[in-house]
Order: C-alpha cells, then structure tokens, then sequence
C-alpha cells in the first residue's frame, strides 16, 4: 500500500514535468505572442511549483514507511523545486525583463539560468525515476 503510494507520487511528478517540457511550453510558445507566453508563465510557475511539492511531500511521506533512499532522492527533488521556485524563477524573470529592456548581458544570463532550469528538470526526473526503480526491486 505504502509502496504504490510513493509509486503513484513519483510517476505523476515525472508525468507532470515531462507533459509541461514536451506539450504545454511548446504550444505556449507557438499560439501567443511573447510577452503574453511570458506573462502565462509567469502565473503558471509557482503552480508548477506548488504540484510538484505536493506530490513529492506526499512520497516522502509515504518513502519513510519503505527505505532511506527514496527519502534522499525526494528530500533533493523537493529541496530543487524550492530553489528554483524561490530563488532560480525570481532571477530568470529579472534577467528576462532586463533582456527585453535592452540589456545584452540580461540575455546571456537569461539563458545559463534556463540552462540550469533545464538541468534541475532533468536531475529530478532521474532521481524519481530512481525512486520508482529501487521501490520495484524492492
């Protein structure tokens, strides 16, 4: 029972991330124009956020019933989506409103910092899918 909650946790977490990368940005970036892409986004963000706390504090929950490692991986997950809601999104937005403000240098760093949100995406989805592993061989 406390296996399939912390399965179910993980894999919609790795769903929902996945289904927002591959079909929501896409057609975000493809229907509107840019400034209203970027004002959804911005409103969407801290919800993102706030789902993906959600759903691995309902693992973790549900991980100290079955090991140690599944409580690492989703404490790192859980502690990647408060810096990049807390600390990694304010600064995306400020370099990205100081880009379009004219400020060359904001766009370079506008770009490291979607790199690293990019990269932190692509760390928790392997550690889920590490969670997900290690709970079916258990």
């Amino acid at each position: 029972m406390v296996e399939g909650v912390l399965l179910i946790s993980a894999s919609a977490l790795i769903g929902s991330m996945l289904f927002f990368a591959i079909v929501v940005a896409p057609i975000v970036f493809k229907t509107l124009p840019g400034v209203t892409a970027g004002h959804f986004l911005r409103a969407l963000f801290p919800r993102y956020y706030n789902w993906g706390l959600v759903l691995t504090l309902i693992g973790l929950s549900a991980a100290f019933a079955v090991s140690k490692i599944p409580i690492m991986l989703l404490a790192a997950v859980a502690t990647l989506l408060l810096y990049a809601k807390y600390s990694l999104m304010p600064e995306i937005n400020a370099s990205r409103d100081a880009g379009l403000s004219g400020d060359a240098g904001a766009n370079r760093r506008f770009s490291h910092l979607h790199r690293r949100s990019v990269v932190i995406n692509g760390l928790q989805i392997i550690a889920l899918s590490a969670v997900i592993a290690h709970v079916t061989l258990l």
